[in-house]
Parts: C-alpha cells; sequence; structure tokens
C-alpha cells in the first residue's frame, strides 16, 4: 500500500475511534451461570476486531472483564456499533449478586494487567489473559441462582431490588470418573463411554443421605464398589502437585458450595426442602440441612480444602469453578467424589481461564453427570417433564432507582437474551431453558421452553401454568 494510502488509512480509523465510546456494564453474583454469562457478552463483539478476556489472580472474589468493539445490529438504546465495550462479571455467587447490588458496595473487578495469554482457538481475534490485576467497581446489577431472599440474612439485603426470573437452570449431580466407571460397571454399561445413554444412575436417596451427612460411603449405592486404584503414577498434565498419597476408601467426597451460594440454596429448597419444609418465610438464616461437618480434621481451618483425606469429607467452595476442579483434584488423589453443579458446565469445556479452560486447573476434567432414578440431567429431558429432581429459576437484580437509560437498556438485553430460546439455541447457552412467565410458548420440546414455573418461588414445586 502507497504511503498516501496507509496514512488515508490510519486517518479514517482515527475518526471513527474519535466518535466511538466506550461503555462499561459491571454484574455481580451467581457462578452458575458464569458460562452463559460469558457467552452472551462475547456474543456482543465484532470478531473481526480484536477483543480480550482478563481474569484475576486476587481480589475479594474472582472477576472478568470481557472487552470488545460492539457489532452492528445489537439494538441497545445508547451502544452504537463500533463502541469500545467492557462488560465485567465479579464471580462471587449469588449472594453477592444481591446485597452489593442493592446497597451499591464495590465489588472486585479486573484490570488489564496480567501475567499470561494464549489466543481463542475458534476466534483467533480474541486473547484470553489470565493472571490480571484487580480493582472495585460498583456493580450495575447483580445474578443470583435463586430469588433474592433465599440467599439473604435480612430483608434489608434486597429491600431496594426489582428482580424477576431470567430463565430456568438444570442442575445436575456429577461424580468423579474413578466412582463413575465402578458404577458404571455395576449397571452393566459401557465403562469409559460417557455418552447419555452410558450414564449410570444414582438413587435420590443416596444424594440426600450424602450431602446429609448420613450416607458417608460409596459401598451405600452398591456393594460393589472398592476403594480406587493406586493413582500415584497418573498425573494431571498441568497440576502436578496433586498426588495419590495415602491409602485409598470407599469414603464419599463431597464437593459443594459454601453458604451464600444460589446454588446451594437451590438445592437446600429443591432436593432436600431446606429450609422450605421448616419455615414458613425463609432465607440465609435459617439452617442448612446439608452437613457441614465431616470425618477429618484437615480441612477445620479451610472448608475449601482440596488435599487428600481419605474420610468423608465435606468441601465448600465459593466458586461454580472450585467444584469443578474439586471432582478432578479427588480422582487424582484416588478419593470418590460427588458434587452439584449447573449444567451449563460440561466435562472439559474451554473458556476464558487458565489454559483455555473454563477453570483453573487446565481442560483435563475427570468428572461427569449421572442420572438420578435412571434420568439424565438435560435440557431435553427438563423440557419434556422427565427431569424434575433439580432445577431452578435464575434471577436478575437491580435496584429500584438511580440508572442511565444505557444502564437500563443493557439490564434489559442480558436479562432478555440469557432467557431468549432462540439464543440458547444459537449461541449457544448450554443448561439453560426459557420462561413461559417472561412470555415464551412451550412447544412439547420443539424449543428450549421450560414446560414448568415455580413462580419466583423456590419452595414451590415446579408447576404447568398453560
Amino acid at each position: 500500500m502507497k504511503l498516501h494510502q496507509i496514512a488515508l488509512a490510519a486517518a479514517i480509523m482515527a475518526a471513527g475511534s474519535a466518535s466511538a465510546a466506550t461503555v462499561t456494564f459491571t454484574v455481580s453474583g451467581a457462578t452458575a451461570l458464569n458460562k452463559s454469562f460469558e457467552k452472551t457478552a462475547l456474543d456482543m463483539c465484532n470478531i473481526a476486531q480484536p477483543s480480550s478476556t482478563y481474569s484475576t489472580a486476587g481480589g475479594a472474589k474472582p472477576a472478568v472483564r470481557y472487552q470488545c468493539i460492539a457489532k452492528a445490529g445489537l439494538g441497545i438504546a445508547g451502544v452504537a456499533t463500533g463502541d469500545t465495550l467492557i462488560i465485567n462479571k465479579e464471580q462471587g455467587g449469588s449472594s453477592n449478586g444481591v446485597k452489593p447490588v442493592n446497597n451499591s458496595a464495590a465489588v472486585t473487578v479486573a484490570t488489564t494487567t496480567c501475567t499470561t495469554s494464549a489466543v481463542d482457538a475458534a476466534v483467533p481475534t480474541r486473547t484470553h489473559w489470565t493472571g490480571c490485576g484487580f480493582t472495585t467497581a460498583i456493580p450495575t446489577a447483580g445474578l443470583s441462582d435463586v430469588e433474592p431472599k433465599l440467599v439473604s440474612t435480612a430483608a434489608a439485603d434486597y429491600a431496594n431490588l426489582n428482580n424477576a426470573g431470567v430463565v430456568a437452570q438444570v442442575f445436575g449431580m456429577a461424580v468423579s470418573d474413578n466412582v463413575y466407571e465402578q458404577l458404571q460397571a455395576a449397571q452393566g454399561k459401557v465403562v469409559g463411554d460417557y455418552s447419555e445413554e452410558q450414564a449410570p444412575s444414582l438413587p435420590a436417596s443416596f444424594v440426600r443421605g450424602a450431602f446429609a451427612g448420613v450416607a458417608t460411603d460409596w459401598t451405600a449405592v452398591t456393594d460393589a464398589i472398592v476403594a480406587d486404584v493406586d493413582r500415584s503414577a497418573e498425573n494431571h498434565p498441568n497440576q502436578t502437585a496433586w498426588d495419590d498419597a495415602s491409602a485409598n476408601t470407599t469414603a464419599v467426597k463431597v464437593c459443594r458450595r459454601a453458604t451464600g451460594s444460589g446454588t446451594l440454596a437451590s438445592f437446600e429448597a429443591t432436593v432436600m426442602a431446606q429450609p422450605c419444609g421448616t419455615s414458613p418465610t425463609y432465607g440465609g438464616g435459617t439452617g442448612l440441612s446439608v452437613f457441614s461437618g465431616d470425618d477429618t480434621t484437615l480441612n477445620d481451618s479451610n472448608k475449601a480444602f482440596l488435599g487428600e483425606t481419605d474420610a468423608y469429607t465435606v468441601v465448600e467452595h465459593g466458586q461454580q469453578e472450585g467444584v469443578d476442579t474439586c471432582l478432578t483434584q479427588a480422582y487424582y488423589q484416588g478419593e470418590m467424589a460427588i458434587a452439584i453443579m449447573g449444567t451449563e458446565r460440561q466435562s472439559g469445556d474451554s473458556g476464558s481461564k487458565t489454559l483455555l479452560s473454563d477453570d483453573n486447573d487446565g481442560p483435563q476434567d475427570k468428572w461427569h453427570y449421572v442420572k438420578i432414578g435412571q434420568v439424565y440431567p438435560s435440557v431435553a429431558n427438563f423440557v419434556a417433564g422427565d427431569y424434575d429432581f433439580y432445577w431452578a429459576e435464575a434471577s436478575f437484580n437491580r435496584r429500584k432507582t438511580g440508572y442511565t437509560a444505557t444502564e437500563t437498556a443493557l439490564m434489559n438485553y442480558f436479562s432478555n437474551k440469557m432467557g431468549d430460546p432462540v439464543a440458547i439455541d444459537t449461541i449457544p447457552l448450554p443448561g439453560l431453558a426459557a420462561l413461559t412467565s417472561n412470555g415464551y410458548t412451550f412447544d412439547y420440546g420443539v424449543s428450549k421452553v421450560s414446560r414448568a414455573s415455580r413462580g419466583g418461588n423456590s419452595c414451590s414445586m415446579g408447576v404447568q401454568t398453560f
């Protein structure tokens, strides 16, 4: 290109950038929706232009920043084609999608000062940065897996909020692959085949017992379960410190979320019938039915301790990624683990974190979802009405007043997009189904639209309302 052409091109670019605005939007809360939020945010980008994600290495809670050039046709008032978008997602759990929004209190957001980067394999113009610094910002809005009062300790924590059900989330029970394959063998499945058809099944009664601290050994499922083989010679490619260092047992390792998590609150309400079964008014102040004690002292000072115990152990983690890691680390330690997770997360998925993974241990996961009562936790089974074991209506939370027109338009965009059956299919957003309460029509499985509704009350059963 001749010099004057280069100068002309540079001038055009400069003119375009001079007129473009920078639009910042910050959301805090639910980590069971991290992947869906991330995909929705990145779907706003012009992939012909450079874009980046920035994942924190520190801060009070993890956070990711999505930065890109807005694509055409978004239809968001105040956001023009070519504007720079900075979308922040604080990943502190559902309670952080309630109280900080209600109180306009600062949450962690990522900066662009980072240590490591990798280019996205599917989108070469996108760079994923990790080990990033952090600062704080006031969240515009919040996400919670359940309605705000179920993850709050006082009514004042959500009194300044308007909330609305945004989408149905399908949750499932995942187990580490060492117990998964033993269950396959015991149930006549093809061992090592991780398809839905070959998934083994657990009784719902065992799941409740394991989380209540009364079914603490895998032999409660079948006496065919034996202690895992010695895995000391089997190493995770990205986590070489993980090791099977002592004699293995058949004890259950429970990987779950900590108090304040909407995943845990929805599990309590819909699977354990607590606190719904004991109190007409409910909230975070009601005692949990899931067992917080266990048979080891190694995690007494750190409930998120992931090390080897070879005893009934309850690991409590603040983020969904930590539960994912708990399952894989348990496998490499010769322990057999069970966990609760949103099915938007699948074993081996890619993402914006370590080594282009969706968690911080790298892409090699060693866990899969099991059936409950012979039914697999899939959106298709949920929409058909066959899987009713564990699902929730996620809530989008915003303050009652104080927003600009652009902030309101962005909130409406995210809350509508994440619950739109067309977007759920095309972006895509796994593990989610649209709600008829948001105006979508149930079409008997043609679209991902929920047959049932809880009406914004996690303590109610799913009811068909059409």
